[in-house]
């Protein structure tokens, strides 16, 4: 193989596997957290949201996550680009 080539593949190999181990390491810690923390704000609203059935505020609780985790993850690319614009 190309001297050249070799340089520049192991160039872009070092510049992409921090950030994907970065990525990655966060996936591994974060997504068991927030399911832990998902879980629990739906007991929660199990215990403490009247009127409704108790299964019905567990579903709440868990739909409430799942959406705040849905527009988190829509807003994320728009939100850092704007960070990365003004910085």
């Amino acid at each position: 193989m190309n001297q050249k080539l070799k340089e520049k593949i192991l160039e872009s190999v070092s510049a992409v596997l921090p950030i994907t181990g970065i990525v990655l390491l966060l996936s591994i810690l974060l997504v068991p957290v927030e399911l832990v923390i998902a879980f629990l704000e739906a007991g929660l609203y199990r215990k403490w949201l009247k009127g409704r059935s108790k299964g019905r505020a567990f579903a709440y609780g868990l739909a409430a996550n799942a959406a705040s985790a849905l527009l988190g993850w829509f807003l994320a690319v728009p939100v850092w680009q704007w960070i990365v614009s003004i910085s």
